[in-house]
């Protein structure tokens, strides 16, 4: 256990052991209940530890997983409040058991924050709130008020993982609004396949138009794309439409979803959130796959090919850095 670890750590690199502690609010994947004994006698045994020389407490942390089953915005700022709350709760609780700092308590980081509750920060600024609920702006005032009072006697951080990417998981949870329509009509809606910055490319194999409903094989299954649902449709993938040509408007989608996955090999099917017939494909042609989850998707690589959006239409395939992932176990 780390606790009986600490002692050794500090004498094997001269410093003490910087801890944060995990605190579970209700995804029960990991961490403790600030309720319970067991938190108690947890932060007594860091104290004791700390008093010795061997730890400094940092702050505390959560994660809240159960996030990614919103489909909301309002879903999203609610969490955020009740992360944000929990972790205060858990730091006042804390220091009833502090007796070495007296007067000087340390100021804890509180660490919250899944994607769907980071990203519904977004919804704070005055030119996301268009058109927004009288919920939503309730939710917000109740937020901003409760980080204030927080931010008076701890320090506030948040994280998140898959946030730089998104992927289809987040665009399901609809908890933030897009960034790539600031200054247009549309600003203010939410999140969309236009945000998501990861694709997985993947090469036409076969193609099978004499089947019930036209298919196609891929060289990409499961240790390519993962094999996580996403609870807006039943496929693996979608498939965006870059380099195709079509009159359908698929709003960046080409009528294709990775239906079916074995492990080397996915089945392309009709994408039944587009209307009309999938874009035409052809054996050895390449696709890009938006992922159900990015951070699954993306450990089976060893880097990424980074294109740049921004850049005149006929540069944005031009590959502008690699980034080397850290990876394996």
């Amino acid at each position: 256990m780390w606790l009986e670890s600490a002692p050794i750590f500090k004498q094997a690199t001269g410093v003490p052991l910087q801890v944060l502690i995990k605190v579970d609010l209700g995804y029960h994947r990991a961490g403790l209940d600030y309720t319970t004994m067991a938190f108690d006698n947890l932060i007594k045994d860091v104290f004791l530890l700390e008093k010795s020389g061997s730890v400094t407490l940092v702050g505390f942390y959560t994660h809240a997983g159960q996030s990614y089953g919103g489909d909301s915005d309002a879903a999203a700022i609610r969490l955020l409040i009740d992360e944000i709350e929990g972790l205060h709760k858990a730091a006042i609780q804390a220091r009833r058991h502090d007796h070495a700092h007296g007067q000087s308590q340390p100021r804890y980081i509180l660490s919250v924050g899944a994607t769907p509750t980071a990203t519904s920060i977004q919804n704070f600024f005055p030119q996301s709130q268009r058109g927004s609920s009288s919920e939503i702006h309730g939710l917000i005032s109740k937020a901003k008020d409760l980080i204030q009072r927080v931010k008076q006697t701890f320090s506030l951080e948040m994280h998140a993982g898959v946030y730089p990417f998104l992927d289809m998981q987040q665009l399901a949870t609809k908890a933030s609004p897009s960034a790539k329509l600031e200054g247009t009509a549309d600003q203010g809606s939410r999140i969309s396949t236009t945000d998501v910055a990861l694709t997985i490319m993947a090469e036409v194999v076969s193609l099978y138009s004499d089947r019930e409903t036209p298919e196609a094989l891929i060289a990409a299954g499961s240790l390519a794309l993962g094999r996580e649902p996403c609870k807006s449709y039943s496929g693996w993938g979608i498939v965006s439409d870059w380099g195709m040509d079509s009159e359908i408007d698929g709003k960046g989608r080409s009528g294709w979803q990775v239906g079916r996955i074995s492990q080397e090999h996915g089945i392309l099917t009709k994408d039944s959130n587009v209307d009309g017939d999938p874009m035409k494909l052809t054996t050895g042609q390449k696709v890009r796959i938006w992922p159900n989850h990015a951070c699954v998707a993306g450990a089976g690589f060893g880097w990424y090919l980074i294109v740049d959006s921004n850049l005149p239409e006929d540069r944005r395939d031009e590959i502008v850095d690699v980034w080397v992932r850290w990876r394996g176990w």
